[in-house]
């Protein structure tokens, strides 16, 4: 190149260039929710076409085409009475105690959960190969049905050590059994099968759960018109 100088000589520059041209990629990406960009500038949580670029060690952009889908999966959850419905279609599910840290609730597979245990619960949903975790939904169950078992139900000291004593106003008028369950469904006690002719009941049979952790428990009485609960509590 030419540059006249101020005393009319021409200043001569040699210039040695190098051009280095930007870089192009294209790329497509399926992901589970939201994806970041290949910079980390941008995060994405819907289906689309985007670009993004990376600086490159000569200075130049390279330019990515990102053709990106992404999977929602529904963690939407309806309640109704002590039931929990998960809305999702053609997902799997399992359903969660979110009290006792996610633990899995083994058996409960369906949409609809109805353990009638109080708590809170979660439902995880496996959709297209995406997982996602519903919020946690409290289940309470309040008040024992009458009309199935028969007699009042009366259950004291509620809450308590673990000692329980369960006990009606009039005899049962049908043969019972009782269980109790944790949270997780899981059967910490069974009193078999007892004929409502011997009043053990009535005058009071007392349930041993000191050997429980601390926590809410379901006690549930079963006879030919149906099952009745009540929520025990250990301190």
């Amino acid at each position: 190149d030419t540059i006249p100088a101020a005393n009319g000589c021409d200043s001569i520059i040699t210039v040695m260039l190098t051009i280095n041209n930007n870089s192009s990629t294209n790329i497509s990406v399926s992901s589970c929710g939201s994806y970041t960009s290949p910079s980390g500038n941008y995060t994405w949580t819907s289906s689309g076409v985007y670009t993004d670029a990376i600086p490159t060690s000569t200075g130049c952009d390279s330019i990515i085409t990102v053709n990106l889908t992404v999977t929602t999966v529904d963690v939407s959850v309806t309640a109704s009475g002590t039931s929990l419905t998960a809305t999702a279609a053609a997902s799997t599910f399992q359903w969660l105690a979110c009290g006792t840290g996610y633990s899995v609730i083994v058996g409960e597979n369906a949409p609809t959960f109805n353990l009638g245990v109080t708590g809170s619960f979660a439902v995880q949903v496996t959709s297209n190969g995406c997982i996602d975790t519903s919020a946690c939904f409290n289940i309470t169950q309040t008040g024992i049905s009458q009309l199935e078992f028969g007699p009042e139900l009366l259950v004291y000291p509620n809450p308590g050590n673990g000692i329980f004593t369960v006990r009606t106003i009039e005899k049962p008028n049908a043969d019972y059994s009782l269980r109790v369950v944790d949270l997780l469904g899981r059967e910490v006690f069974n009193s078999g099968h007892i004929q409502a002719e011997h009043t053990v009941i009535n005058q009071g049979l007392d349930i041993d759960l000191s050997s429980q952790s601390s926590g809410i428990y379901q006690l549930q009485i079963f006879n030919s018109q149906g099952m009745t609960t009540q929520k025990l509590i250990i301190e």
